[in-house]
């Protein structure tokens, strides 16, 4: 539906009350044209994979339920961007190709016009069948006779619903997936390279996985993110592919203010006002406080203490406010050296320990507070790499670098604390190393920042 026609049905049913019980069907699932533009809706892109692992995933687990309940339904629910309406095209294709009966809803509250009489008409109707129905936009509808019936009542209608983190009250599912779930993996970029190599035109394929893993570090898996930045790299950017400068790219004010990153920022990026402000208290004090409200909106996974991509902490940082009385003096030779010493000026004694603790902090944990800092500085672009350490737990075993000054500098910063593996942080960044595989620029500087566990604060 267009605005204009949910906003037309949606004064509609708050006129009446009720839309009342209507005679037309539910269609049955029709697959769209694989080759349209921006397929399915939402507007997904060229890249069409089958994301086979997946699916049959999600059908085997329906098929076990319903064998072991009597009656089977399963909601997949993740943040915007994650691809859902796509994979649930996909599903409705495979169980086309097997022979089964689909239909398809393609926006929730669109089930209000349908009472349980209509559900047992049609379970009449196909006697003896068992009936799929693939629903969209679960999240705008979450109540009504038909999701009671649809769920709790029935034992032949198979319910796959697909809806974002919007709201905390849900239909009564039987079976849940959310977050990482949806999000493509490794699996997914072998089963997409074909394509791109044949969209692309560059032979050696390994240029272009190598690219495809790139874009799904960045993008965190994200399927909207993940198919438009592919596409726009291997046609617009082919040189960048095959001279290794696609990554620095990606974190590059022009990247930024391409038009492909504008319309990723509105469909994928963009979050509510409680989300902005949660995100940037976590920027502020180094911690994960703040972090419930982040999960709730789709975009913070435990699996990784972090947000769901780098693309999305890079956008992010690019919203905080610039400090217009901020007199860091960006020009000259001791331009990179001023920047650094205004990100260490008025730490405070707490900045450098746990919370409610004596512990010093992990370095990762200070950079993001320094980092935080270092993006006030009007006329700076910083792209930050990092993530919260768990009290005592590992470091995550990317190769990422802390942060990236890109723009005027192209500088990345690389920090340890008191001197910790000092030489391997530098042998990172050497031809073969840990960095250079992931097409890291030679240009780093590295910060130790050193502080002693005593009794009173030692300043570093």
């Amino acid at each position: 539906l267009t605005k204009e026609e949910k906003r037309a049905w949606r004064e509609t049913f708050d006129k009446k009350g009720s839309a009342g019980v209507n005679t037309e069907e539910i269609p049955q699932f029709v697959m769209p044209n694989r080759k349209a533009l921006n397929f399915p809706d939402s507007g997904i892109g060229i890249g069409i994979i089958k994301r086979s692992v997946l699916v049959n995933d999600i059908i085997n687990k329906l098929n076990d339920l319903m064998l072991e309940q009597n009656g089977a339904n399963i909601y997949l629910r993740g943040p915007r961007a994650t691809g859902k309406t796509f994979l649930l095209y996909l599903i409705g294709e495979k169980l086309q190709q097997e022979k089964k009966l689909v239909y398809f809803v393609r926006i929730a509250d669109l089930l209000a016009k349908y009472d349980e009489k209509y559900f047992q008409r049609l379970e009449e109707k196909h006697k003896g069948e068992v009936i799929y129905l693939l629903v969209d936009e679960v999240h705008i509808y979450h109540r009504g006779d038909a999701w009671n019936y649809l769920l709790k009542e029935s034992k032949r209608i198979i319910t796959i619903g697909v809806g974002i983190f919007e709201s905390g009250v849900l239909p009564p599912f039987k079976h849940k997936e959310e977050g990482s779930y949806l999000l493509l993996n490794s699996i997914d970029v072998e089963e997409s390279l074909p394509f791109y190599q044949k969209l692309s035109n560059i032979q050696d394929i390994s240029k272009v996985k190598a690219v495809l893993d790139e874009v799904l570090e960045f993008t965190g898996g994200q399927a909207y993110p993940y198919f438009h930045i592919s596409e726009y790299l291997l046609t617009k950017h082919q040189d960048k592919c095959l001279n290794n400068t696609y990554s620095s790219f990606l974190r590059s004010p022009d990247f930024c203010q391409s038009n492909i990153y504008i319309i990723l920022s509105n469909r994928a990026l963009s979050l509510s006002i409680d989300a902005y402000e949660s995100a940037f208290k976590i920027f502020r004090s180094g911690t994960t406080e703040g972090s419930a409200v982040l999960k709730k909106s789709g975009v913070w996974l435990d699996s990784k203490n972090w947000f769901i991509s780098e693309m999305l902490v890079n956008y992010l940082f690019s919203k905080i406010e610039k400090d217009i009385n901020c007199n860091v003096n960006l020009d000259g030779a001791n331009a990179i050296y001023n920047v650094i010493k205004f990100g260490f000026s008025d730490l405070k004694e707490d900045d450098f320990y746990e919370p409610d603790s004596r512990t010093l902090r992990y370095e990762d944990s200070l950079v993001i507070i320094i980092g935080y800092k270092l993006a006030k500085i009007p006329n700076l672009y910083l792209s930050p790499v990092f993530q919260i350490r768990r009290p005592h737990g590992r470091s995550g075993s990317h190769p990422r670098v802390d942060l990236f000054i890109n723009g005027r500098f192209n500088y990345y910063l690389e920090f340890l604390k008191n001197g910790s593996n000092a030489l391997e942080h530098i042998q990172r960044f050497d031809a073969g190393g840990k960095y250079q595989t992931a097409n890291i620029l030679r240009n780093f500087m590295l910060i130790d920042i050193h502080c002693e566990e005593k009794e009173h604060f030692q300043p570093p």
